[in-house]
């Protein structure tokens, strides 16, 4: 591990999904949140700390309910970018669910039953990477959507 530059080490030590947010200092996060509260006795802490979830939970839910696209805004907008990155992709098709796909960065395998591509990012982050995007666009418009999880999907709320 010595050898891996100090940048990698997450993407070497824990691969799986990561859902795009990556803390490393919770306690430092919590600190900051109960800050001017720290002095209280214990039960009103943690009666604070309800009352913060609470208010955060009301906002969010209020948000959400303005949605208007299958998926969350964030999602939307990345998996547009991948739209946009895999215009000039080619592929090739190896058999029902198996391709091939030329990018500039070079050629990647995807596999839609496993869920997976050679550049590992949709292994990594559990949403389509550009050259399945690629691939699924070529299959049909909604063919992402049957490869997206739930947890980025507006219905999951």
């Amino acid at each position: 591990m010595v050898k891996i530059s100090f940048q990698n080490w997450a993407d070497h030590a824990f691969l799986g999904q990561r859902f795009g947010e990556n803390k490393s200092n919770i306690a430092k996060n919590f600190n900051s949140v109960i800050k001017h509260d720290k002095r209280l006795p214990a039960f009103e802490v943690i009666d604070a700390i309800r009352a913060r979830v609470m208010v955060q939970n009301y906002k969010r839910l209020m948000e959400s309910s303005k949605w208007t696209t299958k998926l969350t805004p964030r999602m939307k907008d990345r998996i547009n970018k991948r739209v946009t990155d895999c215009r000039f992709y080619k592929f090739r098709r190896s058999s029902e669910k198996f391709f091939e796909t030329i990018s500039p960065t070079g050629k990647k395998t995807v596999d839609l039953d496993a869920r997976t591509c050679t550049s590992n990012w949709w292994q990594k982050h559990n949403f389509p990477c550009t050259h399945s995007m690629k691939v699924m666009l070529q299959i049909g418009k909604d063919e992402p959507y049957k490869y997206i999880i739930p947890y980025y999907m507006t219905e999951y709320l």
